[in-house]
């Protein structure tokens, strides 16, 4: 289908974003990938400099992650 896959994403829902100066209201992972790529710059600078390549520490410690491989989209607190 042409689309990617981030290795590492956030919740996607309702993140505000500015389009020619009007808001909107968007969902899934092109919201959330540019997100977690900006909280993991920000730990880096909080580390004092750069991570480098992070993908080999992320797939050494899978366990603190938690990995969906099916179902739907549910938003936070929905059951």
């Amino acid at each position: 289908n042409g689309r990617g896959y981030p290795d590492i994403s956030a919740a996607g829902n309702n993140y505000v974003v500015i389009i020619g100066g009007e808001q909107y209201a968007v969902s899934g992972t092109s919201a959330s990938a540019p997100v977690m790529a900006g909280i993991t710059q920000l730990a880096a600078q909080a580390h004092g400099g750069k991570f480098g390549w992070i993908n080999p520490v992320l797939y050494k410690n899978q366990d603190v992650f938690f990995d969906i491989t099916e179902g739907k989209k549910q938003l936070c607190g929905q059951r």
